[in-house]
């Protein structure tokens, strides 16, 4: 806008100036014509020359409208059509009137803002005055030469120039120092756009680096966030496996615990009765021994006491049979036992330390089973010792009579392995006792795992229920940090 202003100013002018001159210079050709018609001077050969100058002057302004060549040239043809007037009207008593239109088209080249204009209308004037007062005075003056008053117009023609040039240089010098300033306005202007502009790249980029730092810590909080949760989701999963699994083995424990404690007691009812069994097997062996005690004093009646002894024989061998079985029965459930003592400590390790007094307790009842197991073994021996001594009573009985002088020698025998029986059955009787005891104290000890895989059973609930909990924290804390960084990232 600044620079429009400007060329409107001077060069805006000055293009004004020559449309006006050419414009100036057409109108004169029919005033030329009319003129010359008017008062019988060569009307055509003036036309002409008029509508020459003026086309000469429309064909340099199409080249230039506010060149130098244009401003000269419109004029010098100005001087000249003034000239031509004056020679027109010469003899006429306007002619000398017209010398004022000098004056006049000379202030007219004011509008060109260009000194140099100026004094070439200024010469073209002093040129035809002067040539013209000598070569054709009529075409200048009514009363012919007249060197004094070409002088005069001289002077005068001199003053008004210095005055216009004063103005024009004026007025460029007002032009120039107004062109400056709207340069320094515009400079001011670019240098404050460019500022402007530099500013708002700046501030663009700054917000650009924000947004793109807003967007890397969003990104970088989503990662951390989503890795977080995913490795907590995770951990919850596999706790909650964890648990799932630990919940079973405690059901298999518990089930395990109850099979035991209900073996435990099936045990010790059975122990109960094999002491029971072993403590009649012992009165028996007393009462044998007291029998063969009676029969060496009694050799008489051995006939009688032998078949008593052989009825007696075969009674014992049918207890040895039972008891045969019986220790059949513990060792079965010793070897049970024995294998649900392994399954225990088994899963005692797999529970970890919510296992390790069950491990402990296993461990015991592993130790019992196998003490158990060789006692029955012991029994069991003996038991076949017992079954071959009463073998051979009962081979002996029936050979009593065929035998009967050497009763006394076989009844010496016989005493002798009923004494050792006697001794056996003591003995298994006490390990049968301490069995029953220890049955006894494994039943507890069964009771007290059960309680135990109860407890570790509410205890896993309890943990599973946080589990979910914690679940629904971790939906919360994910379902929020998303909506954070939607918030950040708009």
């Amino acid at each position: 806008m600044s620079t429009q202003v400007a060329v409107l100013t001077l060069s805006g002018i000055r293009k004004k100036a020559t449309g006006f001159a050419v414009l100036y210079l057409w109108a004169h050709v029919p005033l030329i014509a009319a003129l010359a018609w008017w008062n019988d001077s060569d009307t055509i050969p003036l036309t002409v020359a008029m509508a020459l100058f003026a086309l000469l002057v429309t064909i340099d302004r199409r080249r230039d409208p506010v060149g130098e060549s244009v401003q000269l040239a419109a004029a010098a043809a100005m001087a000249v059509t003034v000239g031509m007037i004056v020679y027109i009207l010469a003899g006429h008593l306007w002619q000398i009137d017209m010398h004022m239109y000098f004056f006049a088209a000379f202030a007219l080249t004011a509008v060109f803002c260009n000194w140099k204009v100026i004094l070439v209308y200024a010469g073209v004037v002093a040129v035809h005055h002067l040539a013209l007062n000598f070569l054709l005075p009529v075409a200048v003056f009514p009363e012919g030469a007249d060197f004094w008053r070409v002088v005069l117009h001289a002077v005068i023609v001199v003053v008004q120039a210095v005055a216009l040039v004063w103005l024009v240089v004026t007025l460029e010098r007002a032009f120039a120092a107004s062109e400056k300033a709207l340069d320094a306005v515009r400079a001011a202007n670019e240098d404050s756009r460019r500022m402007s502009e530099e500013n708002q790249r700046a501030e663009q980029k700054a917000q650009e680096q924000q947004q793109a730092e807003r967007l890397r810590l969003a990104q970088t909080f989503e990662a951390d966030v989503s890795t977080a949760i995913a490795q907590l989701n995770e951990a919850m999963e596999t706790a909650r496996k964890g648990i799932a699994e630990a919940l079973t083995y405690n059901e298999t424990l518990d089930r395990s615990a109850s099979t035991v404690g209900d073996t435990a007691q099936s045990l010790n009812g059975n122990i109960q009765l094999v002491a029971t069994a072993t403590e009649e097997l012992t009165a028996s062996a007393s009462e044998v021994g007291q029998r063969m005690a009676e029969t060496l004093t009694m050799a008489r009646d051995a006939g009688a006491a032998s078949k008593l002894s052989e009825e007696k024989g075969q009674a014992l061998a049918d207890a040895s049979n039972r008891i045969e079985e019986v220790i059949g029965l513990i060792a079965e459930i010793a070897d049970q036992t024995n294998l649900l003592a392994l399954n225990a400590t088994i899963e005692a390790a797999r529970a970890g330390d919510a296992g390790k007094g069950f491990a402990v307790v296993a461990t015991e009842v592993k130790n019992l089973a196998e003490q158990t197991a060789r006692a029955t073994e012991d029994v069991r021996n003996e038991v076949n010792a017992i079954v071959s001594a009463i073998g051979e009573v009962n081979s002996a009985l029936k050979a009593v009579t065929d035998k009967n002088r050497e009763m006394s020698g076989v009844f010496e025998s016989v005493s002798s392995a009923v004494e050792e029986q006697l001794s056996s059955t003591r003995e298994i009787a006490v390990n049968t006792q301490r069995a029953a005891a220890e049955t006894s104290e494994m039943t507890d000890a069964m009771a007290g795992m059960q309680k135990t895989t109860e407890d570790a059973s509410q205890t896993m609930s309890t943990v599973q229920d946080v589990t979910g909990h914690l679940e629904s924290v971790v939906r919360t804390v994910d379902e929020r940090s998303r909506a954070f960084l939607t918030a950040v990232r708009t």
